[in-house]
């Protein structure tokens, strides 16, 4: 929407559709703005609930095991503290190839914005010094559009990311 009226309003020169796009560009950094917030809350709480449960269920299991087998109880709660841990590294290990993964994934994509962004930005800055005002302004809001793809981008990949990153940090989820 915000590319439309923006192009629009160069290619037109209607003030009304200028504030549109302006409105546009607003709504969308916001609404990116306001889900990014909400995600990394959901992520910070989820992460502190379910990392209480993961130690609190690992210590009534330690209790368990000890306090059902007399002798040996103990030597098997600890290799149960063991091999929790070695999953934990085994699980730290896969988020940080994850992780690795998916910043390769995204490169090209950042990339392929980076490119537009200064193709935009570059051939603006051609059509006005050539006298070409119109064709100047609406190259700096395709410019603009391409930055807003790229934040929409940035907003997906910290999702993609945050979410790994916690895991790895907490060492909490599915395993």
């Amino acid at each position: 929407g915000y590319v439309a009226a923006s192009v629009a309003w160069a290619a037109l020169g209607n003030p009304g559709l200028k504030q549109m796009a302006g409105w546009l560009k607003w709504v969308a950094t916001s609404v990116l703005v306001v889900l990014m917030m909400v995600f990394v809350g959901y992520l910070s709480m989820s992460g502190v609930v379910s990392g209480s449960v993961d130690a609190m269920s690992m210590k009534v299991a330690k209790f368990a095991i000890s306090g059902a087998i007399p002798v040996v109880g103990d030597a098997a709660a600890a290799a149960l503290s063991s091999s929790a841990a070695a999953v934990q590294l085994l699980k730290g290990s896969l988020a940080l190839a994850a992780l690795a993964a998916l910043a390769a994934m995204f490169l090209p994509a950042f990339a392929q914005c980076a490119l537009y962004f200064l193709a935009f930005s570059g051939s603006g800055i051609v059509a006005c010094g050539s006298g070409q005002d119109q064709c100047g302004q609406i190259c700096r809001n395709l410019a603009e559009g391409a930055r807003l793809c790229a934040a929409v981008l940035v907003l997906y990949f910290f999702m993609v990311i945050l979410s790994t990153a916690l895991l790895l940090l907490t060492g909490v989820g599915g395993g």
